[in-house]
């Protein structure tokens, strides 16, 4: 129990910076998955606003029309999102589970990279990151990878496309 209140502390102490790197966001992501935490899951998940206010950075120009449909899609299908990469993410550690993996004591590997990517209809640019999260078992890698992840008020935040994988190492 002690274990878990120094983790979680550090944890939420972490938060309270933001994620200001891709790589923060990335072992953030690894403890929430490991650690089964829904709460700091949600913390790493941009809310519906952000994603608006994202969406109107990268694309300056857009028309009223556009955006209106956008703040619809987003307002419809946000919640369904998260719930979603929620699924997948029980999905995937229970199967790690049930190939005999003790996520807790499982010793993460994380990687990650941002890359620069033009702008619609301007000349800027802006960042965005992706992440794995590696663990090896029985000489099998799993592998959680988070593409599209983005930052906003210096905070990066999750993608919503995430693939999970498993190899066998030689």
């Amino acid at each position: 129990m002690r274990t878990f209140l120094v983790i979680s502390a550090f944890f939420f102490s972490q938060l309270s910076f933001g994620q200001a790197t891709i790589e923060a966001l990335a072992n953030l992501f690894s403890s929430a998955f490991v650690y089964q935490n829904e709460e700091l899951l949600d913390v790493l998940m941009p809310t519906k606003q952000q994603v608006i206010k994202k969406y109107k950075e990268v694309r300056p120009n857009i028309s009223k029309e556009q955006l209106d449909r956008k703040i619809k899609k987003v307002n419809e299908l946000h919640l369904v999102k998260k719930k979603k990469i929620k699924e997948q993410i029980n999905q995937f550690y229970n199967d790690g589970k049930n190939a005999g993996i003790a996520w807790k004591k499982a010793k993460p590997e994380t990687q990650s990279s941002v890359i620069e990517f033009p702008l619609f209809d301007t000349e800027g640019t802006d960042e965005f990151g992706e992440f794995h999260v590696n663990v090896l078992h029985n000489n099998i890698n799993y592998t959680i990878a988070v593409y599209k992840c983005f930052h906003i008020n210096g905070v990066w935040k999750m993608g919503d496309m995430i693939r999970f994988k498993k190899s066998e190492m030689d």
